[in-house]
């Protein structure tokens, strides 16, 4: 079984990005201690970069990652903006645009999406959506496998 990292983006004295009083860094810790609980009731190996709010550097994550032999290394953020419903929807940032990092980041964004429309039709949503994969992984995670991927979710002003 593969070993995923997830890291809760920012964290301590760096709550990311804010909305009436909600931090980044708060977001992404529950959503990250969620999707993990989930993995590991699958009988999925998981380490967690942080479980309370500290802060390590992007750095610091990337070589706890390399350390424990993460074969995947997934960071969860939150964007924003400070105009109302401005942005919504998923981007996935992977470090290699093929093989299994692609294929991770297609099946999270398809079942985000699949998510999203559920609530659309049972009318909870707040706008339209739309997905994104692609682009490149700067310096999250320096391992050989090329398995990682920094997802944003939440953005604007709609609620987890």
């Amino acid at each position: 079984m593969p070993l995923i990292v997830l890291d809760a983006g920012h964290g301590g004295a760096n709550p990311g990005a804010t909305y009436k009083g909600r931090k980044e860094s708060e977001d992404a810790l529950a959503l990250t201690l969620a999707v993990g609980s989930i993995l590991e009731e699958n009988g999925v190996d998981v380490y967690y970069t942080r479980t309370t709010d500290i802060y390590e550097s992007p750095y610091q994550k990337a070589q706890e990652g390399n350390e424990v032999g993460g074969d995947y290394f997934v960071s969860i953020h939150r964007n924003s903006s400070p105009y109302p419903n401005q942005y919504s929807g998923v981007e996935s940032l992977v470090y290699n645009r093929y093989g299994a990092a692609a294929r991770m980041a297609y099946n999270i964004n398809a079942g985000l999406e699949q998510g999203a429309k559920l609530e659309e039709m049972a009318g909870e949503s707040g706008g339209e959506r739309k997905t994104e994969s692609g682009g490149a992984e700067q310096h999250k995670y320096a391992g050989g496998t090329g398995r990682s991927g920094i997802y944003q979710y939440g953005c604007g002003q709609r609620t987890l």
